[in-house]
C-alpha cells in the first residue's frame, strides 16, 4: 500500500466502534456483531466488518455448517494472533502484521510483516542478502574453514550466459551453492558419460527444468560463481562415479556457502520463484494490518513435498546455511539462527529441537559451545533422527544408508564410535531394540543386516521407554564381535555383509498375532504379537518386523519356515538386555529380546562359524498396552549359546 493511500486511511477511519477495539494487546476478548449486524456494518462502510464478512460468511464452506442466526462473533486476542469463533462456533485464526517501507514509523506492536509480492524483487533479495551478511559477520560457528578435500569434483559455472559444467579442472577453494530439491516422477535432466562433454561446452538455460533454472538465477543474483546440482554434477550412468561421489555428498552440502531448498516444489519442473498470492487483508490503524493467519513454521515444513524426501533430511541438517523457498514465504536457517520473510524475529534459541518441522531442528547436531555435548545426548539425538528419517521416501531402495551417511559421519565425529549399518558399536544393546512402528516391508535384495532398522522400508522407533535405563544384568547378551562390510568406499553406505557374534540366552517361543474381526479388521495388527514360551504360557508381547515371507531376502533358505501350527510360527527368543525405570526405583525389571529364526546362506562366509540366525521381530516381558510386567523366570533357565546374527 502506497503512503498516500495510508494517509487517506488514517484520516477517514470508517471502522465501527466494535472494530476499533481490535488491537495488538495480549489476552483480551469481546463479543462482536451477529451475522445481520455484521452485514449492516459492512454495508455502512466498516472495512473490517466487510473483511470479516467476506472471510466468514462468503466462505464456500460456511453455508454447509449449522449456525445460530442470533449468535455473535467472539474475538480473542492473543498477542500477534487474533482468534474468532464464527456464528457456527468454528475457529478462524488471523494475525496482525505491518507494511514494509511506509511513512509510518511508529511501532506497530507486531513482529510480523508483509511478504514481498515476488521472490525475484530487488527488495526480497536485499532481505536475503541482509541475512547472509549478518551470518557471515556475526556467526563464528557458521564460518568454518572451507576444505579443498571437500570441494565437489564437478561444479556448474554460472558466470556465462550459458552455464558450463566444470569437470576434471582444479577450481581450488571457491564459494558455491548446493541445491536440495525433489526430482519427482518425471524425466530429470542429467549428466551421463555420453552427455558429459556437451555439458562442459555449455547448458542452454531453456533446456533446464524450471527448478534448476531458478537455482541458476538465484545463484547469480547472490553473486556466487558456482552451483552444485546432483543430477548434473554426478554421472548418472556410472557406478564408478557414484561410488566416488556418494560418500562425499554430505561434505559437499556441509562445505557449500549456501544450500538452496526448493521446499514446496514436488518435482524438478515446478520451480521455486513464483508470484505470491494476493492474500486478503485489512488496514486497522497506523501501520497495523490484519490478515488470515499464515501457516506456522511447523505446518510449512510438515506439508512441504521436500520434507517427505529422505535425502533432504541430511541436506538440511548438514548444510551450514539453508535458504528455503516456500509457496508464499522464504525461510532462512543456519547453525545459529532461523528466520522467515514474513517476520522480523530471529530465532536464536539454544534449545535443540528433535522434530523435523521445528525452527531449531537445523542446529540439532551443531550445538553452541555453551551447551555441553554428552555421549548419551548425542545417541538420543541419533535415535530421534532415525525415527523421523525412517518415515521418509526414497526413489532407490538401496539409498537407505547412503542418504543418511552425512549425518552418521557427523554423529561419529561426536561419539568417536564404530558405525555398524545404522547402529553404534558401544550402544549396540540399545540400538538393537527398534521395532516396526506401522506398515513395513523388506525391499528386494540385500542392503543391511536383519538386525539393523535400515533393512526395512517403514517407520521404526525404539521399543523401550526413555525413562528407563539398562541394568547391565549378567544375563545380557555378550557381544563377542560385530562388523559390517560396505559395498563401496563409504563406511556409512550400503552394507554388503554384516554379522554380530554374541553369547546369548535362547529359547523356543511361539508368536501369536491377531488381525481383528469386523470393524476392527486391520492387517497392521498382525505385526503385534503375544509371545508364549514352550509350555504355552504368555511371557511377553512384541512386534514382527514385517509380514513378508521370512525367507524373502538375499536368496536365503529358512530352515524352519514351515513350522506353523494353527497360525502360530515357532521362532526363538534371544535375551538382549534388561532395563529398569529411572523414576520408579521399585518397579520390576523388563527383559528385551529379539525374535530370530535360523538361516542358511550358501554364499555367506559366516555360516561356518556356528549357528546363524536372522531377526524377524522384537519382544519384551511387558504388555504393550497395560504395561503389566510378566514374570520372566523361565528366561533365566535358558541355555547359553554362541550365535551369529546376520
Amino acid at each position: 500500500m502506497d503512503p498516500l493511500t495510508l494517509r487517506v486511511c488514517l484520516i477517514q477511519d470508517r471502522r465501527c466502534a466494535l472494530c476499533r477495539k481490535i488491537n495488538v494487546e495480549p489476552d483480551y476478548s469481546f463479543i462482536h456483531h451477529n451475522e445481520r449486524t455484521l452485514k449492516a456494518s459492512a454495508s455502512r462502510g466498516c472495512p473490517v466488518c466487510a473483511f470479516f464478512y467476506s472471510i466468514i460468511v462468503l466462505n464456500a464452506s460456511y453455508g454447509s455448517r449449522p449456525r445460530n442466526p442470533h449468535a455473535q462473533l467472539k474475538i480473542i486476542c492473543r498477542g500477534e494472533r487474533l482468534e474468532i469463533f464464527d456464528f457456527s462456533s468454528h475457529l478462524i485464526d488471523f494475525e496482525f502484521y505491518r507494511v514494509r517501507g511506509t511513512i509510518l514509523r511508529q511501532a506497530s506492536g507486531t513482529s510480523l510483516q508483509e511478504v514481498h509480492p515476488s521472490p525475484t524483487s530487488p527488495a526480497c533479495f536485499r532481505n536475503i542478502s541482509d541475512w547472509i551478511v549478518n551470518c557471515v559477520n556475526n556467526h563464528d560457528l557458521c564460518n568454518q574453514q572451507m576444505s579443498t578435500a571437500a570441494m565437489p569434483f564437478r561444479l556448474i559455472d554460472v558466470r556465462k550466459q550459458q552455464p558450463v559444467l566444470v569437470s576434471d579442472q582444479p577450481i581450488g577453494l571457491a564459494r558455491y551453492i548446493a541445491l536440495s530439491y525433489c526430482w519427482g516422477n518425471g524425466t530429470v535432466m542429467t549428466t551421463t558419460t555420453t552427455t558429459l562433454q556437451a555439458r562442459c561446452r555449455g547448458i542452454a538455460m531453456y533446456s533446464l527444468p524450471k527448478t534448476l533454472q531458478d537455482a541458476v538465477s538465484i545463484t547469480r543474483r547472490l553473486r556466487i560463481d558456482y552451483l552444485w546440482i546432483d543430477s548434473l554434477c554426478i554421472l548418472q550412468d556410472s557406478s564408478e562415479d557414484w561410488q566416488r561421489e556418494a560418500p562425499k555428498m554430505g561434505e559437499y552440502y556441509r562445505n557449500a556457502f549456501l544450500t538452496l531448498s526448493a521446499l514446496d516444489s514436488p518435482d524438478a519442473n515446478s520451480g521455486m520463484l513464483h508470484m505470491r498470492k494476493n492474500a486478503p487483508s485489512v488496514h486497522l490503524d497506523g501501520n497495523l494490518y490484519l490478515r488470515p493467519a499464515s501457516r506456522s513454521w511447523q505446518e510449512v515444513f510438515r506439508e512441504a513435498p521436500l520434507s517427505s524426501r529422505a535425502w533432504a533430511l541430511q541436506e538440511r541438517m548438514i548444510s551450514t546455511r539453508v535458504l528455503h523457498y516456500g509457496i508464499d514465504d522464504v525461510f532462512w536457517e543456519c547453525l545459529k539462527s532461523s528466520r522467515r520473510e514474513s517476520s522480523t524475529i530471529e530465532h536464536t534459541l539454544n534449545d535443540q529441537s528433535s522434530e523435523w518441522q521445528d525452527e531449531a531442528f537445523k542446529r540439532l547436531l551443531f550445538p553452541p559451545a555453551e551447551i555441553p555435548v554428552t555421549r548419551q545426548g548425542t545417541l538420543d539425538k541419533w535415535y530421534r533422527i532415525v525415527r523421523q528419517y525412517s518415515e521418509l521416501k526414497l526413489t532407490c531402495a538401496g539409498d537407505k544408508l547412503p542418504a543418511i551417511s552425512g549425518i552418521a559421519s557427523r554423529v561419529q565425529d561426536l561419539l568417536q564410535d564404530s558405525y555398524l549399518g545404522g547402529l553404534w558399536k558401544s550402544d549396540i544393546h540399545d540400538g538393537l531394540l527398534w521395532f516396526s512402528d506401522g506398515p513395513s516391508q523388506r525391499p528386494q535384495g540385500y542392503r543391511a543386516p536383519s538386525w539393523s532398522w535400515a533393512c526395512l522400508d517403514g517407520s521404526v522407533d525404539l521399543i523401550f521407554d526413555p525413562t528407563t535405563r539398562r541394568t547391565f544384568s549378567a544375563y545380557d547378551a555378550v557381544i563377542i564381535n560385530a562388523w559390517t562390510t560396505c559395498t563401496g568406499k563409504n563406511e556409512f553406505g550400503m552394507v554388503k555383509e554384516a554379522n554380530i557374534e554374541m553369547r546369548v540366552l535362547m529359547k523356543d517361543v511361539q508368536c501369536s498375532g491377531c488381525r481383528g474381526d469386523g470393524p476392527y479388521d486391520d492387517s497392521d495388527l498382525e505385526l503385534i504379537v503375544n509371545i508364549l514360551d514352550e509350555y504355552g504360557e504368555l511371557m511377553g508381547t512384541g512386534y514382527l518386523d514385517s509380514l513378508e515371507p521370512r525367507s524373502a531376502s538375499r536368496d536365503t533358505h529358512t530352515l524352519n519356515q514351515d513350522l506353523e501350527q494353527d497360525g502360530q510360527e515357532m521362532v526363538k527368543a534371544i535375551w538382549i538386555s534388561e532395563r529398569r525405570s529411572k523414576v520408579d526405583l521399585g518397579a520390576p525389571e523388563v527383559v528385551y529380546f529379539l525374535l530370530v529364526i535360523p538361516v542358511w546362506d550358501s554364499t555367506s562366509s559366516i555360516n561356518h562359524l556356528g549357528m546363524t540366525f536372522k531377526r524377524v521381530g522384537i519382544g519384551h516381558t511387558q504388555d504393550l498396552h497395560s504395561k503389566v510386567i510378566f514374570g520372566h523366570g523361565s528366561l533365566y533357565s535358558c541355555e547359553s549359546h554362541v550365535i551369529n546374527l546376520v
